[in-house]
């Protein structure tokens, strides 16, 4: 193959080194750009299935299908109920979500956009629920703590799930801010809504 090659070509591939190295008979393989060696072919198409998400209409990356019965799991069996398609849609796109969980209800309203943060989002949020999370504070107290928990519960549970970094912690980490900032100024004005 090298032989088909203009010298100016091989020079290119191979470098200076490498192509006095070929001229001279000698091993030019390391020289090469780009060259690994041989080596055993490994099957990519797990790999490729895996970096394969479906993009929603924002360009968010849409939980896989296994990964949102695999989270949806816990909550289906303790008797939750999740309300998807054209109902879901009506329901999520008046409250500008993806996802969300009706405190006290047992029920989930889910998008077939939905990313992994949104569904991991409303599931802790069940589970809070479920928990008692800050029952004993005013409801919008109650509400803002379990946001900002849920918002670290997502920061910490990113690599397990694999979230993508640019869309959904950036935006994780801005809501945390937010909410965080919304608490303070509750506290600040006595804590009474």
């Amino acid at each position: 193959m090298l032989n088909s090659l203009p010298e100016s070509r091989r020079a290119q591939v191979l470098g200076r080194k490498g192509l006095k190295a070929w001229e001279d008979g000698k091993d030019w393989r390391k020289y090469m750009r780009g060259y690994a060696g041989l080596r055993e072919m490994k099957s990519r198409l797990k790999e490729s299935i895996l970096k394969r998400r479906r993009i929603g209409a924002q360009g968010q990356q849409i939980i896989y299908k296994a990964a949102y019965n695999k989270l949806v799991k816990e909550f289906l069996n303790d008797g939750g109920i999740i309300i998807r398609g054209e109902e879901a849609d009506r329901f999520l796109e008046k409250q500008g979500a993806y996802a969300s969980y009706l405190v006290g209800s047992k029920i989930a309203f889910i998008r077939d956009g939905a990313t992994i943060s949104d569904v991991l989002d409303e599931m802790y949020h069940a589970k809070q629920d479920r928990r008692g999370d800050y029952n004993n504070l005013v409801f919008s107290e109650m509400i803002l703590r379990r946001e900002i928990d849920a918002q670290k519960y997502l920061l910490k549970m990113s690599e397990k799930y694999k979230i993508p970094i640019i869309e959904e912690i950036q935006v994780t980490t801005q809501n945390l801010k937010t909410y965080q900032l919304k608490l303070q100024e509750f506290l600040k004005q006595g804590g009474n809504r």
